[in-house]
């Protein structure tokens, strides 16, 4: 199996496919740093850089306790990413060096989808089919339950003003407001199967699986 990724728009209309089949492995979430895109996967299990081209810039390895990493976030010069395995929020810089960790184990069993807001980090759990506001030092001070629509979500962009969410399962796409409550719902027209991780690059939205 290798990563994926595709330009969609907000109706799940496909636009293209983007070049990043040199990934092995799954892709479990990705981000936009501004330049280059960063997709956090397994086998193995390791958070990569490529440009739009799907060029590989660079790559580091997880610890190698994380042998199941979920979604990642950008928050303007830092990574944020999900350690399955440990139920852990990593914070890291672009080489790889570790800089915080919030075990969330207690918040939501079940972590998936993560995003930055400019502020506030944003984490989707389905154990309690939630959407929690984490700060960065791992205080969670909302949550809100999605609807069941929404179940087993698996990827979440913070646009400001809301959310776009997607599901694995159901290979859909949410748009909804900042209570969740949803305002569009789409299913993909084709190619895109269990979509995992979803981030915008100023112009477009772009989907991992």
């Amino acid at each position: 199996m290798a990563a994926e990724a595709w330009i969609v728009d907000i109706n799940a209309a496909e636009i293209k496919q983007l070049p990043i089949g040199s990934i092995a492995g799954g892709a479990t979430g990705i981000t936009f740093d501004g330049k280059n895109l960063w997709i956090v996967g397994f086998n193995p299990d390791r958070i990569t850089c490529v440009d739009r081209n799907g060029n590989t810039i660079k790559y580091f390895a997880l610890p190698p306790e994380e042998t199941s990493p979920k979604s990642i976030a950008f928050d303007g010069k830092n990574l944020w990413w999900l350690g399955w395995q440990t139920r852990t929020i990593y914070s890291s810089d672009r080489d790889g060096n570790i800089i915080r960790r919030h075990n969330i184990e207690l918040v939501d069993y079940y972590p998936q989808g993560l995003s930055f807001d400019g502020k506030n980090l944003w984490m989707i759990g389905n154990e309690n089919q939630s959407a929690y506001c984490i700060d960065i030092n791992g205080k969670t001070i909302r949550t809100i339950t999605y609807p069941a629509a929404m179940i087993w979500a698996t990827g979440i962009w913070a646009t400001g003003r809301g959310f776009i969410v997607v599901s694995e399962n159901q290979n859909k796409i949410w748009k909804t407001d900042n209570n969740f409550v949803i305002q569009m719902e789409n299913t993909y027209s084709s190619g895109i199967n269990a979509a995992t991780g979803i981030t915008f690059d100023g112009k477009n939205l772009i989907v991992c699986n």
